[in-house]
Parts: C-alpha cells; structure tokens; sequence
C-alpha cells in the first residue's frame, strides 16, 4: 500500500508577521525541508497546496519533481485546503487507488526516521487513521486509510474540522520518543524555541 503525501501550506501566517513555509529551516527554506523529508521516507508522490502568496513559495519548490496545486480559496481554511488537495490527488491518480493519505501542516516539522515509521505501520496494520504520539499527546502527521476519502471530501460541507473527523474512526496510536512532535511554529517565538530545540 502506497503512501501520498499532502503538504498543506496555504495559508497566511498572520501571527508569524512572515510566510512560514519560507521561514530558514537548517540549510533551506521549511517548505523544502518538509519535501525533502518525505523523499527520504520513501514517499514517491507528493502534493503541495498553495495559497497565500504561492508566487513566492513556488518558484522554490518547483524543482523537486512534486505536484503542486494552487488553492484560490485558501482563505477558508485548512479544511478547504486539505479537500482541495484530495480532490486533485483523486483526480491526478485516477489509475491509482491502492493508496492512503498523510497530512503534513507545513509549520510542524518531522524527521524522514519518524515518517518512516508512520508509514511501516501503516502497511503493516488494518487501520482507520495513525496518528503518533508524545507523552500520550496525540501529534501530528497523521495517516489516513482510503476508505475514509470519501468521508474526508465531505468534511467542508459538514461544517467539522479535521479533529472531528479524526473522532469519528478509531486512532491507532504510535509511540515516538520525539519532542519536537508537539512544535507548532505559529508565532517567531515558537519558531525559535523549535529551531533551538529540533533533536
């Protein structure tokens, strides 16, 4: 079973006061660290949704053989995005359907080692959704089984978040010795603590 990746990278970044997925990750920009991330865990296809100033971001990320798709309606939310981004995987792979779905926010970055073990237990497992945790926190990326698509589609329409649609399946919790799980990088003192502490 197949593992598709979806960035979600769309938004504003209003109280960052400066694009997140542009912000300096190490040796490049964030954006590109989550791409290349997955790479290294073995993920072969891979979408980006863009939205707020994506003339910026794209021009970066154009070169790394991915599918990036451009959200008009970004300001609607990630919900949007993440809908937005499954229609155009669905109707991109349309020969492929042997899949499942992990969801990455741009702003919380992950290790290929801990991706790989998200995805291992994916093929390994029957399954609604994974999610990892730290210290019994639920984090995030998290998998999605491709029985739920459909499911998923319709979480705009039913006015829910991702949270609650996560609530509806059972979770199948895996344990990741890594603290930088729980990072959000919303604010540039966020980012800096994060920055400081990535191990």
């Amino acid at each position: 079973m197949e593992t598709i990746g979806l960035i979600l990278s769309a938004g504003q970044s209003s109280r960052m006061q400066e694009h997140k997925a542009l912000l300096p990750w190490f040796e490049c920009t964030l954006i590109e660290w989550e791409i290349v991330q997955m790479k290294k865990a073995g993920i072969q296809h891979i979408f980006v949704v863009l939205g707020y100033e994506s003339e910026k971001i794209f021009p970066i990320i154009k070169n790394y053989n991915i599918h990036t798709i451009i959200n008009k309606t970004w300001w609607k939310g990630r919900t949007n995005s993440i809908v937005t981004g499954l229609t155009n995987i669905k109707s991109t792979l349309i020969n492929e359907t042997n899949y499942n779905l992990l969801i990455q926010n741009v702003d919380q970055p992950i290790k290929s080692n801990d991706l790989k073990i998200l995805i291992e237990a994916s093929r390994n497992s029957i399954f609604d959704i994974i999610q990892p945790t730290y210290n019994k926190e639920l984090c995030h990326p998290l998998i999605i089984n491709k029985d739920h698509f459909n499911n998923l589609l319709n979480i705009e329409k039913n006015k829910t978040t991702l949270r609650d649609f996560t609530k509806n399946y059972q979770i199948k919790k895996i344990k990741i010795n890594a603290q930088y799980l729980q990072y959000n990088l919303n604010t540039p003192d966020e980012y800096k603590k994060a920055l400081e502490n990535f191990k």
